[in-house]
């Protein structure tokens, strides 16, 4: 702490205040910080801020390891706040949502062998998730019970599994639920699932959007606490669907396999059937170790339901976050409308060439206090992906703890509106990589980067 500093930081904060704490005001005030005080630092600043050098002399200076701290707090965050929070239309029919989804949500392992346990409900729903699947069977007793089917995991009671839910359903958003059931019971064992539901559930049970007197399926509202059942059917389409036929709450479930050659066949078809009615992804049953593909080509396509497989922390999952994170992790992330409407071929390496594309300028300047390996050799190395494309940043030898890269990178966005940016540090040696650190978030998440910006600037934060 350097004299001076708290109190030109106390009075940007209620300057901030002032104005609500509105993200827009952070760039001037961080501007504003510097020209005031950071006489001892080479850092430009717009020439209206600048100060006359009489004035200049009489300010108190800040030092360069308390001006990183202050660049590295909140205040100095690209994260847009607003998106903390819901920002979104939520009155729309459900087919124009991204909906977070799990796959086979009881395993906290793999496919085959791992434990089945309903913790696993009362986690994923508290991290924003909002379908979840439930794989029923005939169990002893006439009590339907829950597992993976054909394989040695575990075995846990349906009606457990349905009381976590009730419990943990609303304890992060109050957005409906969606419980996807693979039923494998026979009819007694139905009944006493219907029993189960009806008795725990209660009154939180949404079964009017399964009438086909309202096709509509809106989210009735916004927050409804309401529970809704989708029994899980796999089911092939031809182009002689319409939208008189299907319902913005009907889903249909493919395999990941199934869906890419769909999008390798018939995008601008799929992409249409997206506008009508629920898609669910699932995994292909060749990932016995639970791992997960690459979302991206699916929401790209406007595939609402992308089950994923939570247990498996890393890179997918991390796209995932950022991708909800959007509309305040509440589950439910509104479609542009471009997927809404109208057809194009979501594969295409131009696939709105109508549209004028943006460009994404990022500066980065360096890491700061990056943990490094015992055993590390060399030093470390960044990736910037954005879409689908990937730069890597020169290697920064023998300077792991505060690497300077000083790298600009220039992406061009196609789809800005659905489009993620990865950043990811390693460290680099002959015989592999260990991972360092990695934020991932939203194009539209970028502090006065929307896309109607072209340029916007970054601070690289790596975590543990």
């Amino acid at each position: 702490i350097v004299p001076g500093f708290n109190t030109a930081l106390a009075a940007s904060q209620s300057v901030g205040h002032r104005y609500k704490a509105d993200h827009r005001c952070t760039g001037l005030l961080s501007a504003a910080l510097v020209c005031l005080m950071c006489d001892s630092i080479k850092y430009s600043t717009s020439p209206a801020l600048k100060l006359q050098p009489a004035r200049r002399a009489t300010l108190p200076e800040i030092r360069e390891t308390s001006f990183t701290s202050y660049m590295r707090s909140p205040v100095g965050d690209i994260y847009n706040p607003d998106h903390n929070r819901v920002n979104q239309d939520m009155r729309q029919p459900l087919c124009n949502y991204y909906i977070a989804s799990s796959h086979n949500t009881y395993l906290m392992g793999d496919q085959l062998m791992s434990q089945s346990r309903v913790d696993m409900y009362a986690w994923v729903l508290q991290a924003g998730c909002r379908c979840v699947e439930v794989d029923c069977w005939d169990g002893p007793d006439g009590e339907p019970i829950v597992h993976h089917g054909y394989t040695l995991t575990s075995k846990i009671l349906f009606r457990d599994v349905i009381e976590t839910i009730n419990k943990y359903a609303f304890a992060k958003t109050d957005y409906p639920v969606i419980l996807s059931i693979e039923n494998h019971c026979s009819v007694p064992q139905q009944k006493a699932m219907a029993r189960h539901l009806c008795e725990v559930l209660g009154d939180k049970l949404d079964l009017t959007s399964v009438s086909t007197d309202d096709p509509s399926g809106c989210l009735a509202g916004g927050a409804g606490k309401g529970v809704s059942i989708s029994v899980t059917c796999v089911l092939f389409f031809t182009p002689a669907h319409t939208p008189a036929v299907s319902c913005s709450w009907q889903v249909s479930s493919f395999s990941e396999a199934k869906t890419h050659q769909l999008l390798l066949q018939k995008p601008h078809h799929y992409l249409r059937f997206n506008q009508w009615q629920l898609s669910r992804i699932y995994p292909s049953s060749y990932r016995v170790d639970s791992s997960n593909f690459n979302p991206q080509p699916f929401w790209n396509a406007g595939c609402q339901l992308v089950a994923l497989n939570y247990q498996s922390e890393g890179r997918v999952l991390q796209l995932n976050r950022a991708k909800f994170n959007t509309n305040g992790n509440c589950g439910y992330v509104l479609k542009p409308k471009f997927m809404t409407e109208g057809t194009f071929n979501p594969t295409a390496e131009e696939p709105l060439p109508t549209q004028s594309k943006k460009q994404l300028v990022l500066r980065i300047i360096s890491g700061q206090q990056l943990p490094k390996p015992k055993d590390s050799m060399l030093g470390d190395r960044g990736e910037v992906s954005a879409r689908n494309s990937l730069i890597i940043i020169n290697i920064i030898l023998h300077s792991g703890f505060n690497p300077m890269w000083e790298e600009t990178l220039v992406f061009t966005m196609h789809m800005p509106e659905i489009a993620l940016v990865r950043f990811l540090v390693w460290d680099h040696d002959p015989i592999g990589r260990d991972f360092i650190g990695q934020r991932t978030l939203a194009f539209t998440s970028n502090i006065g980067c929307s896309v109607h910006s072209n340029v916007c600037g970054t601070l690289l934060r790596a975590k543990n």
